[in-house]
């Protein structure tokens, strides 16, 4: 039986300038408050972030009162962005998730090498 298509890659990069790359390709995330959330999204490592911490996020000193509907339209046009891995911004009843492997988030990358090379040091 033939394999499928492989399932498409996502890579988001925040140590330096916030990067997201699907397919290997870099896709141009517009907009502070959109590249804000999805910075949030990778961050929580496949947790859920829930809707009340990315409105507080987003707007830190006044929730305007279409928060929860601007915070939901960057979150569908973070959707378009990711094109084909879409279906990795999920949707959870109380916030979204983002979801990535550890080899998909530099900040993760990092901590590992990070780990192995202390592990290495203690030998």
């Amino acid at each position: 039986m033939a394999a499928g298509p492989a399932p498409p890659t996502v890579r988001v990069e925040v140590l330096g300038p916030l990067r997201l790359l699907v397919d290997g390709a870099p896709v141009d995330v517009p907009g502070p408050k959109r590249r804000a959330a999805l910075a949030l999204l990778a961050l929580a490592e496949g947790r859920i972030v829930t809707l009340d911490r990315l409105v507080d996020a987003l707007w830190p000193s006044e929730v305007p009162e279409s928060g929860r509907q601007a915070l939901h339209n960057h979150v569908s046009r973070l959707r378009a962005h990711l094109g084909p891995a879409a279906a990795r911004l999920e949707t959870r009843h109380d916030g979204y998730r983002l979801a990535l492997g550890d080899d998909e988030l530099d900040v993760a990358q990092a901590r590992a090498s990070l780990a192995t090379a202390r592990a290495t040091a203690r030998r």
